[in-house]
């Protein structure tokens, strides 16, 4: 019982606070806590005018007192909770959430909420979906269906994900958020056309808003519709929105090098204005081993490790120190092999620039290959700053970064072939021979088919290209296949075609040249074994132009299936004609596009010789240059002592002390 005084003092306390008069209400609230410091009322409603005034620190005194006195009283922790949640302190508030559901299992729905929110910010979210799955039965609001959302996106489950954001859009959750996460989980999923609807959805909400506007012209690009992309992508100030249009413009047909060149010097010096190159010249003593630092955070299930991993396991130890600058965020097993490679691994995923440059600087290096260029992860502002006396940029972008500061770029002589082509780079071109990379096979045991138009009686040809590398020229020049070939069917596997709609929409583009739907396969992507199996399928891969395939050929090979392809002007269109060479596969390499059509005709019009090869694929793979890793890390090795020694050289003829 409270002394009367007391408790008309918390009456008229209560009565202030329902009113909004949180100063009023402290008046009587500090003299009733001093008159009855024992009454855990006193010190609640204390701790709540607090609250309301922004003194949360002060909040939290307040209901510590309270729960000391009634520790089994669930308001009260529920309220400390409250009070850590407002300051970001989210482990003391999920304890406090958590005692005040042991205090009542059968707990108000809200407090429940309130606790898996604070184990959502912990990153906790398999707690936090748990918490929220059994609140939703007593409380069906949209807004815990966007916190599950949310909870299901941190585990990967984006279909869950999908389908709780759309339960939440149905439950009357509107505006940018709802819009921009379902534009986020159908660019995961692949349903670009969603995507993109979505992140318009966000705009109309938010118009000008750069996460809208990003989602918006990636969802573009990777339907097809690059114009539209890189419309979207120029109203968008993020830097990562800059680098997507130099990579989307290398995609459009047809390309100019030189145009190319100017784009990524232009956006590569707006990039980096303002940041200062050191100039750091180093030593190598003599018996001292060169050292060699690779950035990358691809070292995982991805294009780069298919042509990395090799490379990386052949190269000469008692010539080179390895340093391994991981920007992985999501390892895998791949990740971990790729661990065991170098002489020291270091974990940089999610440094700021001067973090990272820190840690760099510390390892002292000669040599630092870049793995990422232009893509995801780019460390352009860090590499402007000079982190090693050679930089030099390798197989994880198209061509050049425009960056005053990379001094090489690693090539091979078929993707440079000559002095014209050199001048497409800002960098200086080394050629590591006639591959950019030799190729290391998927895991997995998934064997070669036999030629599958013995069974079927008419030729297949296939694609597993993204949807955005397949432009106008390269429709065009598959119609025309498929017209010089009447009976052959065209299977294609994207992960552009996920959706009913966008394989509605590709088919609409072979209807208006009068390709009959029957002959057309379309697919969404699948795992990686769906994919290698779907090769079963295929007898010739019709390449794409102006990016040609690169790992998608690779793959394709080491499954017995050859790609036609079209000799380019520049880097990305000049991928598939390396391949084919360096698999002395020549008469799979046309001159030009117009040529493209008869020569599949050829090829399949010569099924006994089409059977040999993919018979003998394998063998003819495993003596090429393709698999020959101990020559590609010699060749490696000497274009890093190369560099090292212009360098080392110059800096002698300028007076440059090592530092």
């Amino acid at each position: 019982m409270y002394p009367e005084r007391v408790a008309k003092a918390l009456q008229r306390a209560q009565a202030n606070l329902n009113a909004g008069d949180a100063h009023a209400a402290l008046v009587d609230l500090e003299k009733a806590v001093q008159k009855f410091p024992k009454g855990f009322q006193c010190w609640l409603l204390y701790g709540q005018a607090k609250g309301y005034l922004g003194d949360h620190a002060g909040a939290e005194q307040c209901f510590r007192r309270a729960v000391a006195i009634l520790p089994r009283d669930i308001n009260g922790w529920n309220c400390l909770g409250l009070s850590y949640s407002a300051r970001g302190m989210f482990q003391p508030a999920a304890d406090a959430f958590s005692k005040a559901v042991m205090c009542a299992p059968l707990a108000h729905s809200d407090i429940y909420h309130n606790l898996g929110s604070a184990l959502l910010e912990l990153g906790r979210y398999q707690e936090a979906a748990t918490v929220y799955e059994e609140t939703i039965p007593r409380k069906d609001t949209g807004d815990l269906w966007a916190l599950l959302a949310m909870c299901y996106k941190g585990m990967e489950r984006y279909q869950d994900a999908l389908q709780a954001n759309l339960k939440a859009l149905e439950r009357g959750i509107t505006g940018y958020t709802i819009h921009l996460n379902l534009s986020s989980c159908y660019s995961v999923l692949k349903d670009f056309d969603s995507a993109a609807a979505h992140a318009r959805a966000a705009l109309d909400a938010k118009p000008g808003d750069d996460a809208a506007l990003l989602n918006l012209g990636l969802a573009q690009i990777e339907a097809g519709r690059l114009g539209d992309g890189l419309l979207s992508l120029s109203q968008c100030a993020r830097p990562d929105a800059g680098a997507a249009r130099l990579l989307a413009q290398q995609y459009i047909d047809p390309v100019d090098p030189r145009a190319l060149r100017e784009a990524h010097e232009a956006a590569t010096a707006a990039l980096t204005a303002g940041i200062e190159a050191r100039h750091i010249a180093r030593e190598l003593k003599p018996g001292e081993r060169l050292r060699v630092g690779f950035v990358s955070g691809d070292l995982r299930l991805h294009p780069v490790a298919f042509f990395l991993e090799g490379l990386m396991a052949w190269l000469d130890r008692s010539q080179l120190e390895v340093f391994v600058y991981s920007e992985v965020r999501k390892p895998d097993e791949v990740t971990e092999r790729f661990r065991q490679m170098g002489d020291h691994w270091r974990e940089t995923a999610g440094l700021g620039d001067d973090a990272f440059v820190e840690r760099v600087d510390l390892d002292a290096l000669h040599v630092l290959v870049d793995l990422v260029g232009h893509t995801n992860g780019s460390r352009m502002t860090a590499y402007a700053r000079r982190l090693a006396p050679v930089q030099a940029t390798y197989l994880g972008y198209s061509g050049t970064t425009g960056l005053r500061q990379m001094d090489y770029v690693l090539s091979d002589t078929v993707l440079v072939p000559d002095s014209d082509a050199e001048s497409h780079y800002t960098e200086q071109v080394v050629r590591l021979g006639p591959v950019l990379a030799t190729y290391t096979p998927p895991a997995g045991t998934v064997p070669v088919s036999p030629l599958p138009m013995d069974a079927n009686g008419y030729p297949t040809f296939g694609s597993f290209a993204q949807r955005k590398k397949i432009s106008p020229a390269t429709i065009d020049m598959w119609i025309a296949t498929l017209k010089a070939v009447p009976d052959a069917r065209l299977m294609v596997m994207s992960s552009g075609l996920s959706a009913v709609a966008a394989r509605e929409r590709f088919a609409a583009l072979f209807a208006g040249a009068d390709i009959d739907a029957q002959r057309l396969i379309l697919r969404g992507p699948g795992t990686m074994e769906e994919y290698l199996a779907a090769h079963s399928q295929v007898d010739v891969i019709l390449d794409t132009m102006p990016w040609n395939g690169h790992t998608t050929t690779m793959h394709a090979l080491w499954m017995g299936v050859p790609t036609l392809t079209v000799d380019g002007v520049h880097h990305a269109s000049r991928l598939g004609e390396s391949v084919a060479r360096a698999a002395g596969l020549e008469r799979y390499v046309v001159a030009r596009p117009a040529e493209f059509p008869a020569r599949a005709a050829q090829i399949v019009g010569e099924p006994a010789r089409l059977r040999e090869e993919r018979a003998t694929m394998r063998n003819r793979l495993s003596t090429s240059p393709l698999f020959d890793h101990d020559a590609m890390a010699r060749s490696f090795g000497a274009a890093c002592a190369a560099m090292w020694k212009a360098r080392a050289s110059a800096d002698a003829a300028a007076g440059s002390a090592p530092m």
